[in-house]
């Protein structure tokens, strides 16, 4: 997965843990979480578990991702991250998020468990947000870990990750 993604690759044992890594991570305690109201519903489960709460944002008809432009200004400045799921393999506007993410200075949490495979341009869907996870678990010749990764290097500690990097 790293030579694929180009990026820092930790493997946990389900992707529901590594939802719940990465809110933990990279959320403040008790913010939201702007997400698609077509997830698994388990994710707003991980969501309430990481001491946060989902925020459903609007979506189109034609994909069930978030509609970028429907969801309120004054909900884009209360959000502490957006989850993107890329439904059924489906990419949301990950360009667009990604710009929207880092002006707004919030992180954008990619779950690519669906569209591994998926490309935006030339760019494979888990590379765009702060950190994503993925899985080709769901195919049964494929019965490989499930990994989350991250944009800036992490290093390994006794009490968990710690950035390393610039």
């Amino acid at each position: 997965m790293r030579e694929r993604l180009g990026r820092e690759c930790v493997y946990v044992p389900s992707c529901r843990l590594a939802v719940y890594l990465s809110l933990r991570r990279w959320c403040a305690p008790g913010g939201t979480v702007l997400m698609s109201p077509v997830n698994d519903d388990v994710m707003v489960f991980v969501v309430l578990a990481a001491g946060l709460r989902p925020v459903m944002a609007p979506m189109p008809p034609r994909d069930g991702n978030i509609d970028i432009r429907a969801v309120p200004e004054s909900t884009w400045r209360s959000v502490g991250a957006v989850l993107t799921t890329n439904v059924y393999g489906m990419p949301d506007d990950v360009d667009e998020l990604r710009t929207r993410c880092d002006r707004m200075g919030i992180p954008l949490l990619e779950d690519a468990v669906h569209a591994i495979g998926t490309t935006v341009g030339d760019r494979p869907i888990g590379t765009f947000g702060t950190a994503a996870w993925g899985s080709p678990s769901p195919i049964p010749p494929a019965r490989v870990d499930r990994c989350v990764h991250f944009v800036r290097p992490w290093c390994r500690t006794r009490r968990g990750f710690v950035y390393s990097g610039p």
